[in-house]
């Protein structure tokens, strides 16, 4: 038997190739990025080219943070405030437990009390009015908690949500970077020296004088690298103006990432952002005298 209507194996598996290579192109259109434009070096006034030349070199570092912060909102709503302190009370007291199995010691474990505030409602009054009375009290105390890596974080949110808190309001990391600030610093200056020598060698015929140096170092901590992004493939439907029934939504994750620092630089790594890092940051400048100072320095001494 002789089938007529069948597709080569090989171009089967081209279609398989270029659909998911499609897919992958979606994915990435969705966040809807793109490199920024290249903008045109800014044209030196007559004085500025005439007194120094500036080059500037840039190195960035990526440090592993060896400590981390989680932040749990502890809350309770009831009829007084020692009613509600009992509550949140027993919410720390059940989560310190389990993190004392987690071998996480009290020392590594902070309350931060926040706030005690009544709750009011509105009653039925005489007159056809409405009454704002008292109904009861919120509280909410913040429970710190210190561990050393991304899997411990994540064995304390277990138990964190399994003590019956829900709220982690937030996620801090830190490392000593001292020697990453060093070294960023050298970096940045080996990078301005290299550009110089390269640059002035080219151009000149004698090697301009260095006459200044700036320097700026900047730490970047993983909060401030996550982002945030539309779906544009999301789908929208609008109701008919007559329509008053409520639309309520499917629940959609957040379309945020951990994207690192995207910036440039003359000495970096481009490995890719695969966990939250600490990032230090140098920029170096070198001022080099111009070698028109010179000439107008002899003109004015002749």
């Amino acid at each position: 038997m002789v089938f007529k209507n069948y597709i080569p194996l090989w171009l089967a598996l081209g279609v398989c190739l270029l659909l998911q290579q499609v897919t992958i192109a979606q994915i990435s259109g969705n966040r809807a990025t793109q490199l920024s434009a290249t903008s045109l070096l800014p044209q030196l006034s007559v004085a500025a080219a005439n007194s120094h030349i500036a080059i500037e070199g840039t190195c960035q570092k990526r440090v592993t943070p060896t400590s981390i912060r989680l932040i749990w909102a502890v809350t309770a709503e009831e009829k007084d405030a020692l009613a509600c302190r009992k509550s949140t009370e027993a919410k720390v007291q059940k989560t310190t437990t389990a993190l004392a199995a987690l071998r996480i010691g009290k020392d590594k474990i902070f309350e931060d009390f926040i706030s005690a505030i009544p709750r009011f409602e509105w009653v039925e009054g005489e007159s056809n009015s409405l009454i704002e009375k008292q109904s009861g009290y919120r509280m909410q105390t913040n429970l710190h908690i210190a561990v050393e890596t991304n899997e411990q974080a994540m064995k304390v949110i277990e138990a964190a949500l399994s003590s019956g808190l829900t709220d982690l309001i937030g996620v801090d990391y830190t490392a000593d970077i001292s020697l990453a600030q060093k070294d960023a610093r050298m970096g940045a200056v080996a990078a301005a020296k290299e550009k110089s020598k390269s640059l002035l060698t080219a151009v000149f015929d004698e090697q301009p004088k260095p006459i200044n140096v700036q320097e700026q170092t900047q730490v970047h901590l993983p909060a401030e690298m996550y982002a945030s992004f539309e779906n544009v493939a999301a789908s929208n439907v609008t109701p008919r103006y007559d329509d008053r029934r409520n639309y309520i939504f499917a629940y959609r994750p957040k379309n945020t990432y951990y994207a690192g620092r995207t910036k440039a630089a003359d000495d970096k790594s481009y490995s890719l952002p695969m966990k939250p890092e600490i990032v230090v940051e140098s920029t170096v400048v070198i001022y080099y005298q111009s070698p028109s100072t010179r000439t107008i320095v002899n003109e004015k001494e002749n």
